[in-house]
């Protein structure tokens, strides 16, 4: 069963430049809840994160993303 969305409830320009910006939401959670979430958007960027032994996946919404389920 994939996660439920959360839901915009509002969105605050911090700070931003030539190279990235930052905003704070207000986001709902599906019980209902509200949480504050600090969002960073770039221009194009890639993370790596290096692993040794194994690989631990864990299934979970992203609200940055606003995650589309197929």
């Amino acid at each position: 069963m994939p996660p439920k969305p959360w839901n915009t409830r509002t969105s605050r320009p911090i700070y931003q430049n030539k190279w990235m910006s930052l905003r704070e939401d207000i986001a709902e959670l599906p019980n209902g809840q509200t949480t504050l979430c600090g969002v960073v958007t770039c221009r194009h960027c890639v993370g790596v994160l290096p692993f040794l032994d194994h690989v631990l996946m864990v299934r979970q919404y992203r609200y940055v993303q606003q995650e589309n389920h197929r």
